[in-house]
């Protein structure tokens, strides 16, 4: 899978307020939210999610759809996490990309992890160590970028060293993220103080997380390499303003 398409799926759009009762930082988020995904300045697709609480865990569901040029994907999917720790602990998806049916699983559970994929009806079981702090990360699924950036902020270590999980791969990646400043963003109805975080995963280009540390998630963020931008729907409203441009034509 390119992994440059990997790189292009993050960004934060709040739909409503509704918060989740709890104490953890987890549990300080809206029960609906909407991303908005723009790639070389035009619009090429949302996710759409809700969340719920169980116990101790934190639910995420959602339908991510997203077509740009001859790349397309549609998924609904489910993410449980400790909803305190933010340790994943199950993810479900299934849906298109593309012309091929896909579907797949994964399953945390202490230090093991299992997973099932399939495409177009060809299956592919899987199995390995979990080693922690290792978090999610599919392909156009904003939740995963929620997650990541809560970690990020809720870590003493200047600089977070940690490994993202790639279920429709099922291949494991290191990644360290740091605060790079603070930055206030003209967001609405007021501006907001927010933490630039940069991230970087191997292979793929490094990126930035604008975390607004009062609503909990990401409101912008930035793929400089794809020149992708995902926007925080409540916090920009439905037609933001992208940086990037679409390329010139040829003369």
């Amino acid at each position: 899978m390119n992994r440059h398409i990997v790189a292009i799926m993050f960004t934060v759009c709040l739909a409503a307020v509704m918060p989740i009762n709890g104490t953890s930082q987890a549990m300080d988020l809206p029960a609906t939210a909407t991303y908005l995904f723009y790639i070389q300045g035009q619009y090429a697709g949302k996710s759409d999610f809700e969340i719920t609480q169980a116990d101790d865990i934190l639910i995420f569901k959602s339908k991510s759809t997203i077509k740009f040029e001859d790349y397309s994907q549609d998924l609904t999917c489910r993410t449980e996490i400790d909803k305190t720790t933010l340790r994943p602990r199950f993810f479900e998806y299934k849906g298109q990309h593309g012309d091929e049916s896909v579907s797949g699983t994964v399953w945390i559970e202490g230090d093991s992890i299992s997973g099932h994929t399939e495409v177009s009806g060809d299956q592919f079981p899987s199995s390995g160590r979990f080693k922690d702090p290792t978090y999610l990360f599919q392909n156009y699924v904003a939740e995963h970028q929620i997650v990541i950036a809560q970690a990020i902020d809720a870590s003493k270590d200047p600089f977070l060293r940690f490994h993202v999980l790639l279920p429709s791969d099922f291949m494991t990646l290191p990644a360290v993220a740091a605060l790079e400043s603070e930055i206030e963003m003209a967001l609405d109805p007021k501006p907001v103080v927010c933490k630039k975080y940069v991230v970087s995963m191997q292979n793929s280009s490094a990126y930035l997380i604008y975390y607004d540390p009062n609503r909990k998630m990401p409101v912008y963020l930035d793929f400089p390499s794809v020149m992708t931008e995902v926007f925080l729907e409540n916090a920009y409203g439905g037609k933001p303003v992208a940086k990037y441009e679409p390329p010139k034509e040829p003369e």
